[in-house]
């Protein structure tokens, strides 16, 4: 394999990893916050 072709498929995965990494905390957020809303709909609503 060429120099070129290692750092490519380096790229690929570290990029693979990241966007893995990122999706899990992107919706470990999400869920916790429509757990938040569910918990307490009734204080947003009071006026």
């Amino acid at each position: 394999m060429t120099p070129d072709a290692v750092t490519l498929i380096a790229t690929l995965a570290f990029a693979c990893g990241f966007a893995t990494a990122l999706l899990v905390v992107l919706t470990i957020k999400t869920a916790r916050m429509l757990r938040a809303l569910e918990d307490a709909p009734q204080q947003d609503v009071q006026p």
